[in-house]
């Protein structure tokens, strides 16, 4: 893997306002919010504790209401979000973060911290922003990821 020539951590590129919405509301009010505030997802979190406890995507969305014939006004958001959540705290290595996003299949990673309440999002954006170079070593992961499992399907 390309070296890098500082090492970065989720805290240092991490955005720490994140989109959220309460759990208990229904599609239609989250994809108001996602059209509103102009993002892809919304990481539903308990507002007391600012738990995250799932994340809600325009994906989701579509493939779990929309495509099932399911009324969007019904449905609550906690009923088709992913969960649980799939998360990283900010002390985490960036490289770390590119691999559970990678292994994990998502292009979006809430920050949480030992508490497990939100402190921020990364996405695939902030480590282009941090390092316009890192985009080789997320290939990189990527192939060795694609090659583990060309190796074990031929072995």
């Amino acid at each position: 893997m390309m070296p890098l020539s500082k090492e970065l951590f989720v805290k240092d590129i991490m955005n720490s306002y994140v989109i959220t919405a309460p759990e208990g509301i229904t599609v239609r009010e989250a994809a108001y919010k996602m059209s509103k505030d102009n993002v892809g997802a919304l990481v539903v979190i308990n507002e007391e504790r600012r738990e995250a406890l799932g994340i809600i995507t325009d994906r989701d969305i579509v493939l779990r209401v929309v495509a099932s014939g399911k009324d969007p006004d019904k449905v609550l958001i906690n009923e088709v979000m992913s969960s649980p959540i799939e998360a990283i705290t900010p002390n985490s290595s960036i490289n770390d973060a590119a691999e559970k996003m990678i292994k994990c299949r998502v292009k979006k990673l809430p920050v949480v911290d030992s508490n497990g309440n939100l402190v921020g999002i990364i996405t695939y954006s902030n480590f282009l922003k941090a390092y316009p170079g890192y985009v080789d070593v997320l290939k990189e992961l990527a192939a060795m990821k694609y090659s583990d499992v060309e190796s074990s399907i031929e072995g």
